[in-house]
């Protein structure tokens, strides 16, 4: 399933039933397409734990996140997967 043809979906899904600001909407569709850039991807199943931890750890140290940012970015991706 390609991240394009559900992003609609995802909108409503956080925007209504979670409750999710339109601002915080935007950072997780925002960290997922560079997810999916990273990892040369657009199909969800594609992407498995270790290429999430690779682009997780490579941009922690590109940008020297703090460990909180870097906890914040992998719930943000670990709650758009669990909910997939």
């Amino acid at each position: 399933m390609k991240f394009s043809s559900i992003q609609q979906n995802f909108k409503i899904y956080c925007l209504k039933e979670k409750g999710i600001t339109s601002k915080y909407h935007k950072e997780i569709v925002s960290e997922l397409q560079k997810l999916f850039v990273s990892a040369q991807t657009e199909d969800i199943q594609e992407l498995k734990e270790n290429i999430v931890r690779e682009y997780l750890n490579e941009n922690s140290e590109k940008f020297g996140w703090t460990a909180k940012t870097f906890r914040n970015k992998r719930q943000l991706i670990r709650g758009f997967l669990n909910g997939q």
